[in-house]
């Protein structure tokens, strides 16, 4: 990921708006409702982009369907560029959005761009083939028909005790307030694909569909780039393994005895 800060790469950051008003390239919008967790999907053309007014204009591109944007806070994604923002929202008046610009942009990686559209792919009913020019990779979470009914359930009801979305794992520093986590206590039993094959117990730190976090005090147990199997959450097994990538190590405390490793299920 690369940030584009408005502050200080202004010619950089004002660039990309008049490509995306100048080219009419399709923008998607989204909201999480604040109540549902539900995001709500629609596609819009950048008209405008004023500094003197610090706003932005966009306008639905979908004939005879208003916006319906109820909530503050909203996304933006432009799907060739791997290009997202949010913003404040001013207004919305039909077909039309004028919200703040936004503090920044962020350029995605391959990665993550798979993430954000796995994520947007929810919100789209099955009907809508060609909404999209992204084409879903085949993952074994609790979407795949690999999975047995009661593996479905047993990640399901993990991630109903947590709140944490995609968006929030790419604007954790520009959230309102701190990132919803499982509750204290949560474990995962994760085994190792390479090598000797550990199995290990881990405190679990963040959980999403797209991925999770775990905590270990062993900074050399993972690498990134380790594939390994996901075997149960707390004491709940599950039938089939869920696989999961490495992708990402850091400290998660300031004496730099625990470490938080980020996996991406696979």
């Amino acid at each position: 990921m690369r940030t584009i800060d408005r502050e200080k790469s202004p010619q950089e950051y004002f660039k990309y708006f008049q490509e995306l008003i100048s080219s009419k390239k399709t923008v998607l919008v989204w909201q999480v409702d604040a109540n549902s967790k539900k995001r709500s999907l629609a596609k819009v053309v950048m008209l405008s982009c004023r500094r003197e007014d610090n706003a932005l204009k966009a306008e639905s591109i979908e004939r005879f369907k208003e916006l319906k944007l109820p909530e503050k806070e909203v996304y933006f994604y432009v799907e060739q560029n791997q290009l997202m923002f949010k913003a404040k929202k001013v207004s919305v008046e039909e077909n039309e959005l004028t919200a703040f610009l936004p503090e920044e942009m962020r350029l995605l990686s391959d990665d993550e761009h798979v993430t954000v559209m796995e994520a947007i792919l929810e919100m789209v009913p099955p009907q809508s083939e060609g909404y999209l020019d992204y084409t879903r990779k085949k993952k074994r979470t609790a979407s795949s028909a690999e999975q047995s009914e009661r593996d479905k359930a047993i990640f399901e009801e993990e991630l109903s005790f947590v709140t944490l979305d995609e968006e929030d794992r790419l604007f954790a520093d520009k959230r309102d307030a701190p990132r919803a986590r499982p509750q204290k206590g949560k474990k995962v039993t994760i085994k190792q694909t390479k090598g000797i094959r550990k199995t290990v117990v881990h405190p679990l730190f963040d959980l999403s569909r797209g991925g999770l976090s775990i905590l270990t005090e062993e900074r050399k147990m993972y690498s990134t780039g380790d594939v390994v199997e996901i075997m149960s959450f707390g004491n709940k097994k599950l039938d089939d393994p869920m696989l999961a990538e490495v992708k990402s190590i850091r400290e998660a405390d300031e004496q730099g005895t625990t470490y938080k490793i980020g996996m991406q299920f696979a």
